[in-house]
């Protein structure tokens, strides 16, 4: 009777104990996917910069409505642009072309990630030039402010998923409209901090600003066109 009592009790703690490993099984298969979930994420982010500007080559041909062209234009300033280039220390005389390698001065790190993304311009000229004739050159419906507030009213009412060039006294880089948030995104040479995304009312660089002169640079269209062919 005990060696009866004895194999039951045996049958039942390998039953649960069978469970119990099924159930971690399972668990640990579901870490894996997860596991290989996110690897996929970090590989798909972490493609090369010029990796990145093939696929931007590539695509960029494939649409074939403008508005699909300039979201898309959007979409790579506001959520790839920046990872690759932050962090990349700001020069006066910084004309890198390789994010995080050197450094870049504002009105260069305008005009490199442009050429980088396939539009045709006078890279190095522009550049160098005083902001307003690359705003102009580039840009439609170019406006000048003496007063910040005043150009945050004029940037709210434009077009959501626009990309803007702006000019300020001594300093230039680009203007993300993203739904209710506008965002700068340039080469910060205040401490030569380099290329940052901010929110405008905590730009130090742009609050300090006694002029503003603002392009749309997404609303060009045939900029737009030439740049998809």
């Amino acid at each position: 009777m005990k060696n009866k009592n004895l194999f039951i009790y045996s049958i039942l703690f390998i039953g649960i104990g069978s469970i119990f490993i099924i159930k971690k099984t399972k668990t640990e298969l579901n870490l894996d996917v997860n596991k290989t979930l996110l690897s996929s994420d970090v590989v798909e982010d972490s493609i090369s910069y010029t990796d990145f500007l093939i696929d931007v080559k590539n695509k960029k041909t494939e649409f074939l409505k403008s508005d699909d062209a300039k979201k898309y234009l959007f979409d790579i300033y506001n959520e790839k642009i920046s990872k690759y280039w932050i962090g990349t220390k700001w020069d006066f005389n910084g004309t890198t072309r390789n994010p995080n390698e050197g450094t870049i001065a504002c009105g260069y790190f305008v005009t490199n990630v442009l050429a980088d993304l396939g539009f045709k311009i006078q890279r190095i000229k522009l550049a160098q030039d005083v902001s307003s004739k690359m705003i102009n050159e580039l840009c439609v419906n170019v406006k000048r402010f003496g007063d910040f507030n005043k150009l945050k009213e004029y940037i709210e009412k434009q077009p959501n998923h626009s990309v803007f060039i702006i000019g300020l006294d001594f300093h230039t880089g680009y203007v993300l409209k993203a739904n209710e948030k506008i965002y700068f995104l340039h080469s910060n040479y205040i401490d030569n901090e380099g290329v940052i995304k901010e929110e405008i009312d905590n730009s130090k660089a742009l609050r300090s600003s006694k002029s503003f002169m603002i392009g749309n640079l997404s609303e060009n269209n045939e900029l737009i066109s030439n740049w998809m062919k």
